[in-house]
């Protein structure tokens, strides 16, 4: 990938790279030998056993090529392996964006209406974009495989019933200097019946006193040897695909527009 050298763009990095979780950008490190310090022994139990419900960690580790539609609208790609990630979305102005990245080395470079961006403001605010996208976007796409990610805090809450009236075991995650929103809290409820997350809320601030929205993980299908949720609410199509290879071209040349 070719690298932003000018000032802008490398101000706007150096911030990302402060700021933003390494999270996704580290998929392959081992969960078992990162677990979060201030974690109890029941969530953490829990947090293995959904993992390996969803087909392991090391089918996850194995799994290289995933593509997704976030909320049925911008399209990702994603390499795991030496994480290139493509991006196809649309600005506010109708203007379509397509962003080549890799999410390791913190690199990339982005196309407007088929045009690459050179400007330094332009191409800083861009790849921003791109990254806070990718980071928000993974986390909605792959959140129960990262409960035990270096930063995430994991507390076992105890059972309760989910909106849909089955009782689930619930595990809170906080966070420590990861992602571009720490403050964020999670309720997550891994189903009795299945062992799968099933219903996740939201809190802004691990200290609000009412959560943003408590929606469903739901609708689990198997997608080469992981299981992914492919219904988040709102009654969207995710189009998720996992594929066994790629041409190295999608995460190089901004044309033709990726073909699911």
């Amino acid at each position: 990938m070719k690298s932003t050298r000018a000032n802008g763009a490398t101000i706007a990095l150096t911030l990302i790279l402060v700021t933003a979780a390494a999270g996704l950008a580290a998929e392959e490190s081992k969960h078992s030998s990162a677990l979060p310090g201030q974690s109890d022994t029941k969530a953490v139990e829990i947090a293995r056993a959904t993992l390996a419900a969803m087909g392991g960690e090391e089918a996850w580790n194995n799994t290289r090529y995933i593509s997704w539609k976030f909320m049925g609208g911008r399209l990702h790609v994603w390499d795991k392996w030496t994480g290139n990630h493509r991006m196809e979305s649309q600005n506010r102005d109708g203007d379509q964006i397509v962003s080549l990245i890799n999410v390791n080395s913190w690199e990339g470079r982005i196309f407007k209406n088929g045009a690459e961006v050179t400007d330094p403001e332009e191409l800083a605010a861009l790849l921003n974009s791109a990254f806070r996208g990718w980071n928000n976007d993974t986390y909605w796409m792959f959140m129960p495989y990262k409960l035990l990610d270096p930063g995430v805090t994991l507390e076992y809450l105890g059972e309760r019933p989910m909106e849909d009236g089955r009782v689930a075991d619930v595990l809170q995650l906080t966070f420590e200097d990861v992602g571009d929103t720490p403050n964020n809290k999670y309720e997550v409820c891994v189903a009795k019946d299945t062992g799968l997350i099933e219903e996740w809320t939201h809190w802004t601030r691990f200290d609000d006193p009412e959560p943003r929205f408590t929606r469903p993980w739901a609708d689990w299908q198997q997608f080469g040897n992981i299981m992914l949720a492919t219904n988040k609410g709102r009654d969207l199509d995710w189009s998720i695909h996992v594929y066994a290879e790629l041409l190295e071209t999608v995460f190089t040349n901004p044309e033709p527009a990726f073909q699911q």
